[in-house]
């Protein structure tokens, strides 16, 4: 019984070394284990382990042209991504682009 408790420790020791080396040598020092891709974000309550969506939004029918996934925290450097992925899908070059100061 006592062996089989070392072994179990033992596999426990060798799994958490493994991901030990795996964050060593992504350059990481923490990981989601349920999703790889996400990162920690940080909100109004507190950091939490997520994504950052962006939309593009026609002002005069209200349907989205766009919708963009990111794991980058900040917004800066998005907006005129966003522009040009929606006048890509569009054909039409926005009049105007609004942002929030998120």
């Amino acid at each position: 019984m006592l062996e089989q408790e070392l072994e179990a420790l033992a596999a426990k020791k060798k799994e958490y070394q493994d991901q030990a080396d795996s964050l060593k040598a992504l350059g990481e020092n923490r990981r989601s284990t349920t999703d790889a891709e996400s990162k920690i974000m940080r909100g109004r309550t507190g950091s939490y382990w997520g994504y950052n969506v962006q939309s593009a939004v026609d002002a005069e029918y209200h349907l989205i042209t766009v919708v963009q996934v990111t794991n980058q925290q900040n917004d800066k450097g998005l907006l005129t991504s966003m522009l040009e992925a929606s006048q890509a899908i569009t054909g039409q070059k926005a009049e105007e682009g609004l942002a929030d100061a998120g």
